[in-house]
């Protein structure tokens, strides 16, 4: 039986495809095929949420189904998976606690306001967003999860990383989790790659071909299909979000709203600045 020994845990739209494939081309680690398998978020029951009423291929929830992802691994030295619930779930801390508590946790961060924004044009690129723009969208998304909808829908609240990453520090000792920064990923990724193959414990001197991109605007990340009933695929099919979208732009993101969700995350920020003991001015600060 062979469970992993690290696993990648969000956020959701933060580079973790890219990550996870530059690890898996790593000649000491395994990473199976199969992504996102996010057992630790469903095990035992079944996704369900409003206007997505099958589970996709991707969730596994059963122990057996789980082990059997990592049946090609050999002789590697760091075997792991990434999902990206498992940052946000609030339970997942708690399942890996309990199956694998020697588990190697790595965490990519992106800015919160950008990744909302990343996550609802991923939406509505996908035929999943009903809604009528970003700011109808943000403003219904607790009514939205009060009833059902879900994790496909919670824009805001995957930002709260500060929250999401003290459940893990309260159940796992500090230097079994690993904290990095889209931002770095995309300015110096060899950097931050050697610095994650080291805390694997892998020969941090190995380069990946850094060429190859990785979910360029494509529903990797993506959690669930949709898989609403007809009413349900008319209606996004027709709502403004979708029929007046250009595939060759993203929806307009007000700067009002903008501004009033940095002024949101502002608290959190300055929270996870002490916590991870990096200095994030540039997200306090954006430029725009």
């Amino acid at each position: 039986m062979t469970l992993p020994n690290f696993l990648v845990i969000g956020a959701q739209k933060s580079g973790t495809t890219s990550l996870c494939r530059h690890l898996a081309s790593h000649p000491d680690v395994f990473v199976p095929a199969k992504k996102e398998p996010h057992f630790f978020s469903y095990e035992g029951r079944e996704p369900r949420f409003r206007q997505r009423s099958r589970k996709t291929k991707n969730v596994i929830n059963t122990l057996p189904e789980y082990l059997a992802l990592f049946d090609g691994a050999t002789t590697e030295r760091a075997i792991g998976e990434g999902s990206t619930s498992y940052l946000h779930e609030e339970q997942s801390a708690a399942r890996i606690r309990s199956r694998i508590p020697d588990a190697k946790l790595i965490a990519i961060l992106r800015e919160p306001v950008d990744r909302a924004w990343s996550h609802f044009h991923h939406a509505v690129r996908s035929g999943r967003e009903p809604a009528d723009g970003f700011a109808k969208a943000v403003r219904d998304e607790e009514r939205r999860l009060a009833e059902g909808w879900g994790d496909p829908y919670a824009y805001k609240s995957k930002g709260f990383y500060a929250r999401q990453l003290r459940r893990y520090h309260a159940l796992f000792p500090k230097e079994q989790l690993h904290v990095c920064l889209f931002d770095d990923l995309m300015a110096d990724p060899k950097s931050l790659l050697r610095g994650v193959f080291a805390f694997l414990g892998v020969d941090p001197l190995f380069e990946p071909d850094l060429s190859r991109k990785y979910n360029v605007g494509g529903d990797a990340e993506e959690v669930f299909e949709y898989r609403g009933g007809i009413a349900d695929r008319i209606r996004t099919a027709l709502s403004p979000a979708r029929r007046d979208r250009d595939p060759a732009k993203k929806p307009h993101f007000p700067a009002e709203l903008r501004a009033e969700l940095a002024e949101l995350y502002r608290p959190e920020i300055e929270d996870l600045q002490e916590l991870i003991g990096r200095d994030l001015g540039a997200w306090l600060n954006p430029k725009s």
